[in-house]
C-alpha cells in the first residue's frame, strides 16, 4: 500500500472489509469515554445542547453508530431527561453533540459506567 493511501486510511480511522467501511472509535483527541459503539434506535438529531430547541448539528439516521462521551440531564424527550454527549462520523471528520438518550440503544438511561458531564 502506498504511503498516501495508508495515511488516508489512518485519517478515516477505518478499513474497508468486504465492501463495508468499518470505523474505529474516535481517538483520545475526541475524548470518548469508551470504545463501545452504540446505535440510534430511530432517526434523530445531534444538538448543540441538551434541548430540542437548540441548534441542530446534524441529522442522524436509524442505526447510526456513535460513541458516548458522558451523559447530561436535560429536557425530557418522551419522558426521558437523559442526553448523551456523543461523537459520530460525518464525511471525513468527527462531530460531537447532544443526543436524546431515548433515541439511543443503551439498554437503560443513564447507561452504567458512563460518567455524568
Amino acid at each position: 500500500m502506498k504511503k498516501a493511501a495508508m495515511k488516508s486510511a489512518g485519517i478515516l480511522g477505518g478499513l474497508v472489509t468486504a465492501g463495508m467501511l468499518a470505523l474505529a472509535p474516535p481517538s483520545s483527541a475526541v475524548s470518548a469515554a469508551s470504545d463501545d459503539t452504540y446505535f440510534t434506535a430511530q432517526a434523530t438529531k445531534q444538538y448543540t445542547c441538551a434541548k430540542t430547541t437548540c441548534r441542530v448539528k446534524r441529522n442522524l439516521f436509524k442505526d447510526q453508530p456513535l460513541w458516548i462521551n458522558c451523559y447530561y440531564v436535560g429536557q425530557r424527550v418522551s419522558g426521558n431527561a437523559i442526553w448523551y454527549y456523543t461523537t459520530t462520523f460525518e464525511g471525513e471528520h468527527w462531530v460531537d453533540g447532544y443526543t436524546p438518550g431515548q433515541h439511543i440503544k443503551t439498554g437503560g438511561d443513564p447507561r452504567p459506567g458512563i460518567a455524568r458531564c
